[in-house]
């Protein structure tokens, strides 16, 4: 997307990185379980945030994203 808006030379592409990306990736392995957790509070909080406008407001007038912010802080330190 750069070389597009501007011409970029005498930069050399690092051989292997691509190969160093997915070694590094197996390395890792799978996600564990409370990996999976922290993504899912992650993505409610997220979820929360993005669809407050269009659904919480209304029916839940008093939060705003400092009150999600805080509740889902406080599943992550109550989650096991």
């Amino acid at each position: 997307m750069v070389n597009v808006g501007a011409s970029i030379r005498g930069i050399k592409s690092v051989g292997g990185e691509k190969g160093m990306i997915g070694k590094r990736l197996s390395q890792l392995g799978r996600m564990t379980r409370d990996e999976k957790l922290v993504l899912c509070v992650f993505a409610a909080t997220a979820a929360a945030w993005i669809t407050m406008d269009m659904f919480w407001q209304a029916a839940l007038p008093m939060i705003d994203e400092s009150t999600i912010a805080i509740i889902a802080a406080l599943v992550l330190f109550l989650i096991p």
